[in-house]
C-alpha cells in the first residue's frame, strides 16, 4: 500500500449538525417517504436537507425516530449513510422497491436481502478484508423476520443485484443472475450492504416488488393492490421494528 493511499475528504460531524436517532430508518422512495411524512406531520421537531434528501427529525413518544428519504442509487445512499454514521447512527433499516428476476417472485411480494450481486460503482471503493463480508446484519434480517412472520405475512430472504443503470438491465444479466440465484434488482442493497460491513455498522433492507422482469419482456406493477398493500404494511413494520431496535441500543 502506497503512503499516500488514503483517503482526503473524511465524513465528519458539523457543528451544525443535530441529534439523531442511533437507528435511522432509510426510505428510497419518495410516494413512501412522503405517506410516513404525512403520518407525523404534527410530530416533525427538525427538517433539513441531506445531500439531496430530506432528513426528519419526529418526536415519538418522547424520542426521536430519524426518517431520511428518497434516495435513488448506489452514491446518494452510501453519502448519507458515511454522513449520519459520522453524527453517530450505529444501525439502519432501509425500504425500497425492486424488480424480479425469479419466477418464484411476483410483484407486490416482500423481500428480505442477505447478500448481493454488485453491478454498480461504490462498493469497489469500500474494500473489505477476508474476514468480512457485504451482508445484512443478521440481527436485523431476524428482527425484520419475526414482524413479518407474527403478521403471518409470505415474504423471500436471499440474494439481489443491484444495478446503477435501470435502463440498461440486459436480458443476458437477467438469466447469468438468475443462475446465480439472485432474486430481484435494485439500485442501492449491495452498496448499503458494503459500506456497512466497511464502517461496522449494523444495516438490513426490505424489498418490494414493483415489476418483473424474470420473463425477460418488462411486467410493470406500481397500480396493483397486492403492491400497495405491502408497501403499507412493510412502512408499518418498519417502524415497528425501529422502536424495538432501539431499546437495545
Amino acid at each position: 500500500m502506497s503512503q499516500n493511499d488514503y483517503p482526503i475528504i473524511i465524513p465528519k460531524r458539523g457543528r451544525s449538525d443535530p441529534p439523531i436517532s442511533p437507528v435511522v430508518v432509510l426510505i428510497f422512495t419518495i410516494e413512501d417517504f412522503l405517506e410516513i411524512r404525512r403520518r407525523y406531520e404534527d410530530s416533525i421537531v427538525l427538517e433539513r436537507e441531506i445531500y439531496n434528501s430530506t432528513l426528519l427529525n419526529i418526536d415519538r413518544g418522547g424520542r426521536l425516530l430519524t426518517l431520511v428519504g428518497p434516495i435513488l442509487g448506489a452514491p446518494q445512499a452510501v453519502l448519507i449513510v458515511e454522513k449520519l454514521i459520522a453524527m453517530n447512527a450505529k444501525a439502519f433499516l432501509a425500504f425500497g422497491w425492486c424488480g424480479s428476476i425469479s419466477p418464484g417472485v411476483r410483484i407486490g411480494d416482500i423481500i428480505i436481502p442477505v447478500s448481493a450481486i454488485s453491478d454498480e460503482g461504490t462498493s469497489r471503493h469500500y474494500p473489505l478484508d477476508k474476514k468480512n463480508e457485504a451482508r445484512a446484519t443478521q440481527e436485523l434480517v431476524e428482527l425484520l423476520e419475526s414482524r413479518l412472520h407474527s403478521a403471518g405475512v409470505s415474504y423471500h430472504v436471499g440474494k439481489v443485484w443491484s444495478t446503477d443503470a435501470p435502463y440498461r438491465e440486459m436480458a443476458s444479466e437477467v438469466l447469468e443472475y438468475q443462475k446465480q440465484g439472485a432474486l430481484a434488482v435494485d439500485m442501492e442493497t449491495s452498496a448499503l450492504f458494503q459500506v456497512a460491513a466497511f464502517r461496522k455498522v449494523k444495516l438490513a433492507v426490505v424489498l418490494v416488488v414493483s415489476d418483473e422482469l424474470f420473463s425477460l419482456k418488462w411486467k410493470p406493477g406500481f397500480r396493483s393492490k397486492k403492491f400497495i398493500d405491502n408497501r403499507k404494511l412493510v412502512t408499518n413494520m418498519i417502524l415497528d421494528a425501529e422502536e424495538t431496535l432501539v431499546e437495545t441500543m
